[in-house]
């Protein structure tokens, strides 16, 4: 996954595989990944549009039961929770 910022990474919820959580050009991404192959698979799927920074970094972060929680807007981030999986 071609991102200068880190990924984070979401362990299966009840399905065969987990999840990577991307940021490319301010659109937070999300794509299937094969923890045993270390691979992904399929294309990515838009999550989240318009994500805003925090220092020096994107204003995301996932837990591992599945929930995300991210920011929108440039200089005051508005958080937003929601169930990703």
């Amino acid at each position: 996954m071609a991102t200068p910022w880190r990924a984070a990474y979401v362990p299966p919820q009840g399905s065969i595989h987990g999840q990577v959580l991307f940021l490319r050009d301010q659109t937070l991404l999300a794509q299937q990944f094969d923890h045993k192959r270390l691979e992904p698979i399929g294309e990515p799927i838009p999550v989240a549009e318009q994500l805003g920074y925090y220092r020096n970094g994107p204003f995301y972060a996932a837990s591992t039961n599945g929930t995300l929680i991210y920011g929108t807007g440039s200089s005051t981030p508005i958080a937003e929770v929601q169930k990703f999986m």
